[in-house]
């Protein structure tokens, strides 16, 4: 139960076997403000989490109305990152390929890039750049953050998006869903407590909901292998992956 620090607990409060945690009011503030801005997103994978906990900022600490005091609290980028969103959307905008130089992580290198941006999303806090790779002849999505040097190339022929293509298609995957490669079929065993968030969230596929000590098993499509063992590195030593080989030991290896 949430409680304001240097207050007098409540009378007769509500789930009063429950252990109590104190907050400062700007701890409060912060709290209820990040939760309304995820949940402002829209149908976003967290978004089902952030409503719930504005609901129990609400319940637990009504005597702070929305804005008393509010405090807000913005996520920091630099200059690059602006510089490169704002060609990519003038791309978007007028149909005109893009040249930058892009990271690529798996690989550890950096390369030249022209795309053709069919499109934005911003995908669990991160944007991307859903674009056809000319170097590749097929659509990619890219990470805007790891662009840099992005230019407009206005003498070249503005491109056509193919017809029935959407953005909003790629809205409700996972990160690790993010790209046109072949699905690798992951399975991953996550103990408990970790596991009920997982299950509550809905990702994956449920193989076994509970073990003897409260774990799941789920199945996962695995399109860009680092955006997930980058979600399951938080994780620690709540999750286990059983295969496939090669994921299990890209997974071991970052936690070295």
């Amino acid at each position: 139960y949430l409680e304001l620090s240097g207050k007098k607990p409540r009378a007769g409060r509500p789930y009063a076997s429950l252990p109590s945690l104190s907050l400062k009011p700007e701890e409060f503030l912060t709290l209820r403000r990040a939760a309304e801005r995820v949940q402002a997103l829209g149908d976003t994978s967290l978004g089902a989490s952030a409503a719930s906990a504005v609901r129990k900022l609400s319940f637990d600490i009504p005597e702070i109305e929305p804005g008393d005091g509010e405090l807000a609290l913005s996520a920091s980028v630099d200059d690059t990152f602006h510089q490169v969103f704002g060609v990519l959307r003038e791309g978007v905008e007028q149909r005109r390929p893009v040249s930058c130089t892009y990271y690529t992580i798996g690989r550890d290198v950096e390369s030249k890039r022209i795309i053709e941006p069919y499109g934005l999303l911003l995908s669990w806090g991160t944007w991307y750049c859903v674009a056809r790779a000319r170097e590749k002849e097929a659509i990619r999505v890219f990470r805007v953050s790891r662009m840099r040097d992005a230019e407009l190339m206005p003498d070249e022929p503005k491109f056509t998006v193919p017809e029935g293509f959407s953005v909003r298609k790629y809205l409700d995957r996972a990160p690790w869903e993010l790209s046109e490669d072949p699905p690798k079929r992951t399975r991953v065993r996550i103990a408990f407590p970790h596991s009920r968030w997982v299950l509550a969230e809905g990702l994956g596929e449920v193989l076994e909901a509970t073990d003897e000590e409260g774990g799941a098993l789920l199945a996962f499509e695995v399109r860009a292998v680092d955006a997930f063992v980058r979600w399951l590195l938080p994780f620690g030593s709540q999750v286990e992956v059983l295969d496939p080989a090669d994921i299990r030991d890209r997974l071991a290896a970052e936690r070295d």
